[in-house]
């Protein structure tokens, strides 16, 4: 019964071959008789399509005769032609398997030779563009075709030479040549000849033999990968994210992590400077044939030392425009950490700081991408024993950064400047609540990171106008084009230097101890006069509202920050200039006073209605004082800072000065019996009465009854502009109280 069941289906397999047979020599015959007809590929796809993988692999070798033909007899035919045969190749090769070695090797060579020529170096260049395509396509089809037996014995050391041409030329196509498609696909099939696309699952059973292969062309390919993708910012991104699969693809593969007995341990992740070669001090001693290198561990540490420039200009790409480059980074960055983390340790601190970098990236799928792969190297550091854990290399990096962080700041370099926050703001990210606090404990590593944050906020104040207008300003228009001039930082304005910046100052609110920080901050708001605005400044940063920060609202600490800004001397300060050299200081001052307007606005918004009214009457003063000034910043400020107090209480400046009209009539009252003293008084009584409603009649008109009586004195003859401001205000004020009466 079974030899029936058997001979039946000898039967049914003789019948099927039987029946493609026609099919195929009907397709055949053209491709022998005509190589040139573009028909002939579309036509041959449609017929093996038909036709089942099994019957197909029977007629390999028949299916192949017409391309041998051809290709034996290259000089005979012209580019198109080529063309045309090299593609029906390919369409072969995709629907059959090369079972063969010595069949390998003739397709592989027939194939190459189209491109090829060992008397003309430049041969290649001068060819179609299409035709080179088309080789490098058959090429990578080839690979992928080949079985795994044929394969195992391709990858053996006594072809070192047939395959290290193949990858020189296919290298030189993907280096000089101009077309976006053939540089992508020359990279794609370097990748395919060393199986690198596969090769990250740990499919391949002969990895290692690929890579004793590999490691004789390294220099080579990781030279060609890191060139092309450094080449010029316009390259198309596509050629570049296969650039840099290649390269990740090869240093995982050549440099991975195998059973190493002279490496101890404890040497993972060290990273010694003496190490690493400098530019100035590189010499290659005579070596020895390099296809007799060996992959023992001192090729490996050799070869680990010499990656680390090339890692480093790789790892550029981090600020690259296009997403999906530094998306490809970012894998290929995991994959060689985590393969490779012992070979690769000279590298290792490179590596992990541009995966931080990434994960503090715009777009949230490279971010993503880069925090897993954060995590995924985390716990392979926690199982390792006698490792480094992450948290550690974060610990030295993080000190080492706020050292040279001030000098990079003043340096020229703006995308140097944004990396490096960025890279303090993913060690803080790192180093979250768990570790942050117990770092910061060290008054080293605190001192340090204070004065990196005051070089980085260092403000401009040299755009700030010092030219006054006698002018009573409306909110609402003030507050539709407020730009915040005041606020223009010096070593670079940015958009994204500044959210940067504000990020870091949110990290350190929510990861570090509040209070330890904020008093330092205040210590030095007390002590160091010079940073006064640059802690200011941070202090907003800190505790302006993001959705994306969840806010610890401790009402003592912001209470403690309100009293310390609210001081006196910190708001009158000079603003009039009477020489020029007095000019730097005004300006300076008029930047400190909008600075301590906003600061007032957000802690309010922390604070809420409820626990910001012990300190209303204490701010709300000062800020009609800004409102009312005559210089263009001070005054967008505090009717900035107004705005954010009354809408906390429900409501309008009117309403918010109609609550409490009888505590700012008093002070009105206090400071006008020394107007000369108090200048900016009269402009507090003007913003007052433009934001005032009738019901406030009765005390603003004794107000300005006694400020009637004051302007009649000569000496108040320095404040007569802002004392006919007042009258012109409140007679304005009662046109307008009298129309809305008799409406």
């Amino acid at each position: 019964m079974v030899e029936n069941d058997e001979m039946s289906e000898d039967d049914e397999e003789y019948i099927q071959l039987r029946m493609a047979f026609p099919k195929l020599k009907k397709v055949c015959d053209p491709m022998a008789t005509d190589p040139g007809n573009s028909s002939n590929a579309t036509n041959l796809k449609a017929v093996l399509e038909e036709i089942k993988m099994p019957i197909l692999q029977k007629y390999s070798d028949y299916l192949l005769i017409p391309s041998f033909l051809h290709l034996t007899n290259v000089k005979n035919l012209n580019s198109d032609v080529l063309c045309s045969v090299l593609r029906c190749l390919e369409i072969i090769l995709n629907n059959v398997q090369v079972d063969n070695e010595n069949q390998f090797w003739k397709i592989y060579t027939l194939t190459f030779q189209t491109i090829y020529s060992n008397s003309d170096e430049e041969y290649a260049s001068k060819l179609p563009e299409e035709l080179k395509i088309q080789v490098v396509q058959c090429l990578i089809a080839l690979f992928s075709s080949a079985t795994s037996d044929t394969l195992k014995a391709v990858y053996n050391r006594k072809y070192i030479g047939k395959l290290s041409v193949v990858v020189y030329n296919t290298v030189q196509l993907a280096k000089k040549e101009k077309c976006i498609k053939l540089k992508v696909e020359s990279l794609k099939c370097i990748q395919c000849l060393l199986q690198l696309r596969d090769a990250k699952e740990n499919s391949s059973p002969w990895r290692l033999q690929i890579a004793e292969l590999a490691m004789l062309m390294l220099p080579g390919i990781v030279s060609c990968a890191v060139s092309v993708a450094t080449s010029t910012d316009t390259l198309n991104h596509k050629i570049i994210v296969e650039s840099v699969r290649l390269w990740g693809g090869v240093i995982g593969l050549v440099m991975e992590d195998r059973n190493s007995k002279t490496k101890g341990k404890t040497d993972i992740f060290k990273l010694d400077s003496s190490d690493i070669p400098s530019s100035g001090n590189r010499h290659n001693p005579r070596e020895a044939d390099p296809q007799d290198s060996i992959m023992n561990d001192d090729w490996l540490i050799g070869s680990g030392r010499k990656l680390v420039g090339a890692t480093e200009k790789m790892l550029s790409l981090q600020q690259h425009q296009h997403w999906r480059v530094r998306q490809q980074l970012a894998t290929e960055i995991s994959h060689i950490l985590t393969v490779a983390p012992k070979n690769m340790c000279l590298s290792a601190k490179y590596l992990v700081d541009a995966l931080i970098c990434l994960s503090q990236d715009d777009n949230i799928e490279v971010a993503k991408k880069s925090k897993t792969a954060l995590e995924k190297f985390s716990k392979t550091c926690e199982l390792s024993d006698g490792t480094k854990k992450l948290v550690e290399i974060v610990e030295e990096s993080f000190y080492s950064l706020v050292i040279k962080l001030p000098r990079i700041i003043h340096g020229v370099d703006l995308s140097l400047k944004e990396r490096q926050l960025l890279l303090l703001g993913g060690y803080i990210d790192v180093l979250g609540a768990k570790y942050l606090p117990g770092l910061l404990n060290s008054s080293q590593h605190l001192n340090r990171l204070l004065k990196g944050l005051y070089t980085a906020a260092t403000l401009d104040s040299s755009s700030v106008s010092l030219l006054e207008e006698q002018a009573v300003r409306e909110l609402d228009k003030e507050a539709l084009g407020l730009q915040r001039v005041w606020v223009t930082l010096k070593h670079s304005n940015t958009p994204r230097y500044y959210s940067t910046l504000q990020s870091i100052a949110k990290k350190l609110l929510q990861f570090s101890d509040t209070g330890s920080i904020v008093h330092t901050f205040l210590d030095d708001f007390e002590n160091q006069p010079i940073h006064r605005k640059e802690i200011t400044l941070l202090f907003s940063m800190m505790f302006s509202s993001e959705p994306e920060f969840p806010m610890r609202v401790d009402h003592d600490i912001t209470g403690l920050i309100l009293k310390t800004i609210m001081e006196y001397n910190l708001w009158d300060l000079p603003v009039n200039i009477q020489s020029s050299e007095q000019r730097v200081a005004a300006q300076e001052n008029v930047v400190q006073i909008c600075l301590l307007a906003e600061l007032v606005a957000v802690l309010a918004e922390v604070e809420g209605a409820d626990a910001f009214s012990p300190h209303l009457l204490t701010c709300l003063y000062p800020l009609l004082e800004c409102a009312g000034s005559p210089l263009y910043a001070i005054s967008s400020a505090g009717f900035a800072s107004v705005g954010v107090v009354a809408t906390i209480y429900g409501g309008d400046v009117g309403s918010l000065v109609g609550q409490n009209v009888d505590y700012l009539s008093h002070h009105v009252t206090l400071n006008l019996r020394h107007a000369h003293r108090n200048p900016r008084v009269l402009s507090v009584l003007s913003v007052i009465m433009n934001h005032s409603t009738f019901k406030v009649f009765p005390p603003l008109y004794e107000i300005v009854k006694d400020v009637l009586v004051q302007s009649c004195d000569t000496f108040q003859d320095v404040n007569a502009t802002a004392f006919l401001q007042v009258f012109v205000t409140f007679v304005s004020r009662l046109l307008e109280w009298g129309k809305e009466s008799d409406e």
